[in-house]
């Protein structure tokens, strides 16, 4: 039995001209579509040489600035640098890393006008053909910056209006407590007014033969200079009109629960001098033989 010889079938292959249309056609469509991105990317990309001529830069410099793309390649990037130590840095910064990213520079255009721009960019190394340029690119974050600006300005602002403000905080703290010390010592003068001039010539009044309409009178008198003083005492007992001006001080601190060192540094008196006053205080209210709360029978009157 013969055996059949098997023939492999092989595919014919391209011929070498049609393999490199082959080729030339996908490099035209890779180099249409990198042309597209090109004109069309929103940032701007640049190709410098290590001199800093201006090999290639995108058409999106004419969005961002009164350049025109052609009259730009050829020239210096130097010529357009705010001070030549941004110039400096930046080469040598992206000469130590190979890149930069995001590193930011101060450029000028033709007018003069100054801006700021985001820079990310690497030392691309050179060919046969091609020497070793920088490629990157660049973003105008000038918008941003001055708006970062005012941001820090009005901050500042408010940190000075805030200081401002605790300053007169403070201030109105200190009138406040001065017109408190003033509202006191007015009490206190109206208190030993009416006790020392007012009340003893009532109470002598009282003990003369007086007639029904005069007693009627000074009934009304006692009663109209009670109530012009009662809001000073804070409705106390009339106890308190046996304290002199210094006692009813302190009577109101106790009862206000302040201690002895609290009321010494209020009044500006030594603790010895409270406790003087305490002692006082009891003795004429009648607490000087009882063990009763100084404070409590205070808060009664109350």
């Amino acid at each position: 039995m013969k055996k059949k010889n098997s023939v492999k079938q092989q595919t014919p292959r391209k011929s070498a001209p049609a393999d490199r249309r082959e080729v030339e056609e996908r490099l035209c469509r890779s180099e249409e579509r990198y042309r597209r991105i090109f004109e069309n990317i929103q940032d701007i990309y640049y190709e410098v040489g290590l001199d800093g001529t201006i090999l290639e830069i995108s058409p999106s410099i004419e969005r961002h600035s009164p350049f025109r793309r052609e009259d730009l390649i050829g020239r210096s990037i130097n010529e357009f640098y705010a001070e030549q130590t941004q110039r400096n840095s930046f080469l040598q910064a992206i000469r130590e890393c190979g890149s930069v990213h995001d590193f930011e520079i101060q450029l000028r255009d033709s007018a003069g006008v100054l801006f700021t721009c985001a820079i990310t960019a690497a030392i691309l190394p050179g060919s046969e053909t091609l020497p070793p340029r920088i490629v990157g690119s660049m973003r105008d974050i000038s918008a941003r910056k001055q708006a970062e600006q005012a941001l820090k300005e009005r901050e500042e602002e408010l940190s000075i209006q805030s200081r401002n403000l605790e300053e007169l905080n403070t201030a109105l703290k200190v009138l406040l407590r001065q017109r408190e010390e003033d509202r006191v010592e007015l009490q206190e003068q109206v208190l030993a007014n009416v006790k020392t001039l007012i009340l003893p010539c009532i109470d002598k009044l009282k003990g003369r033969a007086l007639t029904p309409f005069q007693r009627d009178c000074l009934s009304t008198l006692e009663e109209g200079i009670n109530g012009i003083i009662s809001p000073f005492l804070h409705r106390i007992s009339q106890a308190y009109f046996d304290l002199t001006p210094r006692e009813i001080r302190v009577a109101e601190c106790v009862k206000n629960g302040h201690t002895t060192k609290e009321i010494a540094d209020m009044l500006c008196i030594s603790a010895k001098t409270v406790d003087y006053h305490r002692e006082r205080i009891r003795r004429k209210l009648g607490l000087r033989n009882r063990h009763a709360s100084l404070r409590s029978f205070l808060l009664k009157f109350s």
